[in-house]
């Protein structure tokens, strides 16, 4: 009876010592943030000529010349 609760108080000091180092290896997420100079790069669809797709649905949403064109296809919400 002795060497049994020897034995779990052994393996409950184990578990206790353990258990911080578990908590400690976990990894923190690391966020990323979108910065407004590249993504207004990218939403700039216009090549050298000015040509720019004429359909809505390929446009960056929310910029003007979306809105523009869905006011033209009569989807502007106005």
């Amino acid at each position: 009876m002795r060497k049994i609760i020897l034995a779990l108080v052994a393996l409950f000091l184990a578990a206790a010592f353990a258990a911080p180092q578990a908590a400690e290896t976990r990894v923190k997420k690391k966020r990323y943030y979108a910065n407004p100079k590249t993504y207004a790069a990218r939403s700039r669809k216009v090549d050298d000529d000015g040509y720019y797709e004429r359909i809505a649905d390929k446009l960056p949403v929310g910029t003007s010349r979306w809105w523009h064109q869905m006011d033209l296809e009569n989807r502007g919400g106005r």
